[in-house]
């Protein structure tokens, strides 16, 4: 992590701000731990948290520069949204394209913002969750996840927009620019499409999941690696919208780097119909607790563990699928 990107200044070596925390930890008696094991002490507090469901504490554990840091330029943030998201988008194309280079930064720098931005999502503060998202892809413009998940946000915008717009003279382009500025949800899903493909028309490496779902829990889980020709086909990017009461499964590669999600009903509804014995048509559906799964997670990179969460965020399941 470059440090003096986060307004921290050397002195001989140590910094302003190193010194400082040093010089308070030895007035309340006690001893700063090495860079490593602070580093990894925050990373264990803030996905303890996380995995429990406890987003607030969750927030509070990231680290303060990390937490706090913004995609936007000093001074740009009351901007209207297309002058301050601009040079976003442009930053962010440039680094995809190869044209920028990757700013430095530290090993958990993108997860962090990332997972930031999915706690800011689940807690319906889409505005917070866009920014960290945003920065996200700034830091790891092939982020595919973070190009999801802004591609779920401008979903709700635009309808929104759209249902506002009823009885206006404006043209919907026009009030979707002055609302939501320059980032739509068409050019995140195909960016998020065009990093499925950027090995041309190849099928795309998938884990294959089957389970049981039993009264609310995932039981039984088996896997395998396989391909897809068009996984993007399986609706998961439209599915979350509707997420509320399901399971949250994440697919997860080396340094906890989310390689794909989607989400599992508690329970099956199946619709029926038929004819009585005098012919009369007959209808209804039966609602099943108890049923079989199979899902398909995107794998652009080995895999090392799903994690399930329940409804209200909480770790349920957990297990490797690295070979």
């Amino acid at each position: 992590m470059d440090l003096q990107k986060r307004g921290w200044t050397p002195v001989f070596g140590f910094t302003v701000g190193s010194a400082i925390l040093a010089l308070a930890a030895l007035l309340v008696g006690g001893i700063p731990s090495p860079p490593g094991q602070a580093g990894d002490l925050t990373r264990s507090s803030f996905f303890k948290a996380y995995e429990k469901g406890d987003y607030a504490a969750a927030i509070k554990a990231a680290p303060p520069a990390v937490r706090d840091l913004s995609p936007y330029e000093p001074g740009t943030e009351n901007r209207p949204p297309y002058q301050r998201d601009e040079p976003v988008y442009f930053d962010i194309m440039a680094k995809l394209s190869g044209e920028k280079p990757l700013p430095p930064q530290g090993v958990d720098d993108k997860e962090f913002q990332y997972y930031l931005g999915v706690m800011h999502y689940l807690r319906n503060d889409l505005e917070g969750a866009k920014r960290k998202f945003l920065k996200c892809l700034q830091l790891n413009p092939s982020y595919r996840m973070a190009h999801v998940y802004l591609f779920r946000i401008f979903s709700r915008w635009e309808t929104n927009v759209m249902a506002e717009s009823q009885g206006k003279t404006e043209s919907i382009a026009a009030l979707l620019i002055e609302k939501l500025g320059v980032g739509t949800s068409d050019e995140h899903l195909q960016s998020a499409d065009e990093l499925l493909k950027r090995d041309g028309d190849k099928p795309v490496p998938v884990l294959r999941l089957d389970l049981v779902m039993d009264n609310g829990r995932p039981k039984n889980p088996k896997f395998a690696s396989a391909t897809s020709p068009d996984p993007e086909s399986r609706g998961v990017m439209n599915d979350e919208l509707d997420s509320a009461g399901r399971l949250r499964v994440e697919l997860l590669a080396k340094g906890r780097h989310c390689l794909d999600e989607t989400y599992i009903p508690l329970e099956k509804i199946l619709f029926w119909d038929g004819r009585d014995a005098a012919g009369n048509p007959t209808g209804g559906r039966t609602v099943s607790k108890t049923f079989p799964v199979t899902l398909e997670l995107v794998m652009m990179e080995p895999a090392e563990r799903i994690v399930i969460y329940d409804p209200a965020g909480k770790k349920v399941m957990e297990f490797s699928v690295s070979k």
